[in-house]
């Protein structure tokens, strides 16, 4: 599984895998915001993006697994890779639902949330309420089961 459409994470994947599913999760390749839109939407609802960019992953890892009749739907391996465009929602759903990954490797852009704050604008798409206060990135990292984070 390919978070975004990255050439480079995709050819990877081919030569570690047999099959690769590439997906952009809810606000970014084609269904990305333009210049001046909110983004910040989903706090004033309770549903920041950075948990439903999340989501989308473990529901198309999910999806993933569940692709053969002959094979039992735990037997199905389920690499992710993810790059510094997209590293923030892969590193949450892996550390949300480890067991659905049996490896890949996330390319951290920060080593921590606070690193965010030194650039403003990117905040938005990984930020979730109390996030500074519960989880870093390290604790994120470790909760990542057979994902190897860099």
């Amino acid at each position: 599984l390919v978070v975004g459409r990255s050439a480079k994470l995709i050819s990877r994947a081919l030569k570690e895998c047999r099959k690769v599913v590439a997906v952009s999760p809810r606000g970014t390749g084609e269904t990305k915001p333009g210049a001046g839109v909110l983004n910040n939407w989903g706090w004033f609802v309770g549903r920041p993006l950075a948990g439903q960019r999340a989501w989308d992953i473990a529901r198309t890892a999910e999806w993933a697994r569940s692709g053969s009749q002959e094979r039992k739907r735990a037997e199905i391996p389920v690499k992710i890779y993810a790059d510094r465009d997209h590293w923030e929602a892969a590193l949450l759903a892996a550390a949300m639902k480890p067991e659905l990954f049996s490896g890949g490797e996330i390319r951290l852009g920060v080593a921590s949330w606070k690193d965010l704050l030194k650039k403003p604008e990117d905040v938005g798409p990984a930020a979730g309420p109390g996030v500074f206060e519960q989880l870093d990135v390290p604790h994120l990292s470790r909760m990542a089961g057979n994902v190897r984070v860099v």
